[in-house]
């Protein structure tokens, strides 16, 4: 007999996954099923756990279904609440605090428990309800995310082919490649216009190690999905458009194009194996092409989503659990760059490597203070507009963060050349440039330039930075490479930059604009 009812309110199953349903609807590129699966069986587990204690408690299914459904409500919505009620004053009382709004929590639960436990009204539609709000809500996410589940089958769909690429001659010693992209890592002229930063002293550590400094660098898309998919891939992205997916705002092409590249395709056919790093970021977090991938730390993006959005965000007001999460994501960025110090060393394989780390710094949060300190009051989260505008401080926390980047990244070309017995290949560039002004809704020259304008030095011994200019884009990084030290004769493409908007409510990610003049006004006042 409860078997039969419990059949019929199903509200509390599926507003326990509704909530990851929702999260890989909102972040497809950052989230990727399987992940999903771990945290949700346990949701699940402890949400059945809820309704029996709840029904050995009222003595009724129905009220126990309810009393399920409201804890979930209340968990999930914390961190949304929270959110809303920043800087909400209500006789001069910031109800958005969390010492406030953890009060009118509990006075929420109390009197919503005790109304369900005491009521001898009739909740039969009260029930039905539920179900009906819960099926849309996961139905409504489903046709979001269905989709990702089908088309994931690591071949790019409906795309243009890989192309031939032929080398007329192999290098006699193939050099070890490494691309080291350091997220959101501004271009000179950024940092020091808009953060009064002086960046000239690492610019003279690269050059004195014999880097090409691309100057005037500017990427060709303004954010990662689409940056790493150009640069990777050799190619502009502009025909994704036309693609059915891009009707969906859908990112799953370019997460393709990422994991299954051009590059890494035609190292492959050169005797390279592939190496990666687990980023926290959903297209690197992960990648099956690769030959070995290496991870520091136990957290994703997920774990990010989950602790923001719930009433675990509450354990970040704790000290240490709140030093233990930004403690777990700084050791994923410190193993990265000690590994790749290491690499030269890296006895796992055999032949020549492809080394490919995606570090998401200077990116936020900001958790590195100059020489590698925690830092205070430090908000966790990734996306940039998520900080709101960036003040003098925050300013200055990132500008700090790139001080202490700056010091890794030295010891980190100082050990790869040193014990690399053929000299390497390294390109150390950024995806995009910092973003200081948040959001594309209020898009302006400003913003185009300080977005576009990014961090590119790259490493071509034996005379290969003769083929490199100060305006290069990462678009034709891998051409000039691999027309220099591989035989190739890949045209170099004509360098573009399109801005598109990622992070707005009205996202048009594959609406592009081309501010290549705007971009490469560099007399422009700021």
């Amino acid at each position: 007999m409860i078997f039969t009812r419990l059949t019929k309110i199903f509200h509390p199953v599926l507003l326990a996954i509704f909530p990851f349903m929702f999260f890989l609807a909102q972040n497809p590129t950052e989230l990727k099923v399987s992940d999903i699966f771990a945290p949700l069986g346990l949701t699940i587990s402890a949400t059945a756990v809820i309704l029996l204690l709840m029904r050995i408690l009222c003595k009724s299914t129905v009220k126990a279904a309810i009393m399920t459904s409201f804890c979930l409500l209340l968990f999930w919505s914390y961190g949304y609440i929270y959110d809303a009620l920043v800087g909400v004053f209500v006789w001069n009382i910031e109800i958005g605090r969390a010492r406030y709004l953890l009060s009118e929590y509990v006075v929420v639960f109390l009197a919503g428990t005790a109304f369900i436990f005491f009521t001898r009204r009739p909740l039969k539609a009260l029930q039905q309800f539920l179900n009906m709000v819960a099926l849309v809500l996961v139905l409504t996410s489903a046709i979001t995310v269905v989709p990702h589940v089908f088309n994931d089958n690591g071949q790019p769909a409906n795309l243009p082919p890989t192309a031939e690429v032929s080398p007329d001659k192999l290098a006699a010693a193939k050099p070890d490649i490494y691309y080291i992209i350091l997220d959101g890592y501004a271009n000179f002229h950024t940092l020091q216009n808009l953060f009064n930063y002086d960046n000239s002293a690492f610019l003279s550590y690269l050059h004195g190690k014999g880097f090409y400094l691309v100057d005037k660098s500017t990427s060709n898309f303004a954010f990662t999905q689409l940056s790493l998919a150009s640069s990777l891939n050799m190619e502009y992205l502009n025909y994704l458009a036309d693609e059915p997916a891009s009707q969906d705002k859908d990112f799953e092409p370019t997460t393709q194009l990422i994991e299954n590249n051009k590059v890494w395709q035609f190292l492959r056919s050169q005797g390279y194996k592939y190496i990666t790093f687990r980023s926290i970021w959903g297209a690197t977090s992960s990648n099956p092409y690769a030959d070995v991938q290496l991870q520091g730390g136990k957290f994703n993006e997920l774990t990010m989503l989950i602790v923001n959005s719930s009433l675990l965000r509450v354990g970040l007001l704790y000290p240490p659990i709140h030093s233990y999460i930004l403690g777990d994501y700084r050791e994923r960025i410190l193993y990265t760059f000690d590994q790749l110090g290491n690499m030269p060393e890296f006895n796992k394989i055999v032949g020549p490597k492809f080394v490919f780390a995606h570090i998401l710094s200077p990116h936020p949060p900001f958790i590195f203070g100059p020489n590698g300190e925690n830092v205070a009051g430090t908000a966790f989260r990734l996306k940039p507009e998520d900080i709101g505008g960036w003040g003098p401080d925050i300013k200055q926390r990132y500008a700090d963060q790139v001080t202490f980047l700056n010091k890794k990244v030295e010891v980190t070309v100082n050990q790869i050349l040193a014990k690399s017995k053929t000299p390497p290949i390294i390109i150390i560039q950024s995806d995009h440039g910092s973003w200081s002004t948040a959001g594309e809704d209020t898009a302006n020259n400003h913003l185009y330039s300080e977005r576009m304008r990014n961090f590119n030095a790259l490493y071509l011994p034996n005379g290969g930075d003769s083929h490199l200019y100060d305006t290069m884009t990462p678009v034709n990084s891998f051409r000039v490479i691999f027309n220099t030290y591989f035989g190739t004769n890949l045209p170099l493409l004509e360098d573009r930059n399109y801005f598109s908007d990622s992070v707005s409510a009205n996202k048009t990610r594959y609406k592009f604009i081309d501010v290549t003049d705007i971009v490469g006004d560099w007399d422009a006042s700021w």
